[in-house]
């Protein structure tokens, strides 16, 4: 017989403390038979803020928090979160019954919740980009928690039972309807010919005042035999055909519930985050890079994008120099193309587009395309 053992916090272990202003990298919690959480911070009844944890990670045959474990009240807000990974729940941050708020959560991996597993918690103003899941999750795993005001992008599942490429919420009670408010969940993306959507959604929830659009194969997707409410969110198109498209629930299978999407917006929610621009790809040809977009589907106001560039560093920020264009980032007014000259063929250049409007309003960033050793290599999100 095996005996069970437990591992707690690979680089700090706190309990009612402040942790704050480090950097946490390359740490590990394992347990091979047993639980083990938090890779980089376990954090009990403590605040988390300010702090830079990346290239963490948990194994075993439980727990989760590659990166962040909180529990019990924990608060973690201001951290920079990236590269870190588990085997089980919360490639950058496991929150249980906690605040997870004003974080950047990058480039993370795991079973469940790829960016953020949060059961019980508040899970707010986030944003949560770049991160993949193999079953629930891409970017977060919401269990009886709600979830207001984070912009989730460019965001996957890839397994065989994937949900929720953006986010799968969920109910682990009944006692009360959750919230999911003023969210902006673009570009994320799960198996071709799978039902997934960039929210999959189960159970009584709240649906308002969100964006959703540019999700593959749907933006949203019912998982439940119930009816739930999605009314004023915006779809980047004034067609309900087209939304009901872009919905899977009870009229692709008898056996879920309606989304109910009517009345909806025309155009983007004032309240949820400015949405990135989707689908930038990158045509090389010796000194030249020209770079192409989506769209964005509508504005009211005026608007426009900006081309950013840099030669060092993957992640922000950008402030790449010396092109023939100028230096980065490149305002190009409203156009969806653009060609940057001057490069050196045998430096590292990194590419990105922000969107805009006169309201002094700017997006997320786009996915990037990566320039390294003469190579083109696609990586599905950049961090602001």
């Amino acid at each position: 017989a095996y005996s069970y053992s437990y591992s707690y916090g690979g680089g700090i272990h706190a309990y009612g403390s402040t942790v704050s202003g480090n950097t946490v990298s390359g740490n590990s919690a394992y347990s091979y038979y047993g639980y083990s959480y938090g890779g980089g911070i376990y954090a009990s009844g403590s605040t988390v803020s300010g702090n830079t944890v990346s290239g963490n990670s948990t194994g075993g045959d439980d727990g989760g928090g590659g990166g962040v474990y909180a529990y019990d009240g924990s608060t973690v807000s201001g951290d920079t979160v990236s590269g870190n990974s588990t085997d089980y729940k919360g490639g950058g941050i496991y929150a249980f019954g906690g605040t997870v708020s004003g974080n950047t959560v990058s480039g993370n991996s795991a079973y469940d919740g790829g960016g953020i597993y949060a059961y019980g918690s508040t899970v707010s103003g986030n944003i949560v980009s770049g991160n993949s899941a193999d079953d629930y999750g891409g970017g977060i795993y919401a269990k009886s928690s709600d979830v207001i005001s984070n912009t989730i992008s460019a965001n996957s599942v890839s397994g065989d039972f994937a949900r929720g490429a953006g986010v799968r919420a969920s109910h682990g009670s009944y006692e009360r309807d959750y919230d999911f408010l003023y969210n902006t969940v673009v570009g994320n993306s799960g198996p071709a010919g799978s039902t997934v959507g960039g929210l999959e959604i189960s159970n009584e929830w709240q649906v308002h005042y969100n964006n959703f659009y540019g999700n593959t194969p749907y933006d949203v997707t019912v998982d439940s035999s119930g009816d739930i409410s999605g009314t004023h969110n915006y779809w980047g198109t004034g067609s309900s055909v087209d939304i009901l498209a872009q919905v899977y629930d009870w009229y692709d299978d008898s056996d879920r519930g309606k989304f109910l999407y009517v009345p909806f917006l025309s155009e983007p929610s004032a309240e949820a985050p400015f949405p990135p621009p989707t689908g930038l790809t990158v045509d090389v040809s010796k000194d030249q890079a020209t770079l192409s977009w989506s769209a964005h589907p509508s504005f009211e106001t005026g608007w426009g994008y900006k081309v950013y560039y840099d030669s060092d560093d993957p992640l922000p920020p950008y402030e790449g120099t010396g092109l023939n264009e100028g230096d980065s980032p490149v305002d190009v007014g409203n156009q969806t193309s653009y060609t940057l000259t001057g490069l050196d063929p045998n430096r590292d250049y990194y590419f990105s587009v922000t969107a805009y409007d006169n309201e002094g309003h700017e997006s997320w960033y786009s996915n990037i395309d990566w320039k390294q050793g003469g190579y083109w290599v696609y990586l599905p999100l950049v961090l602001r």
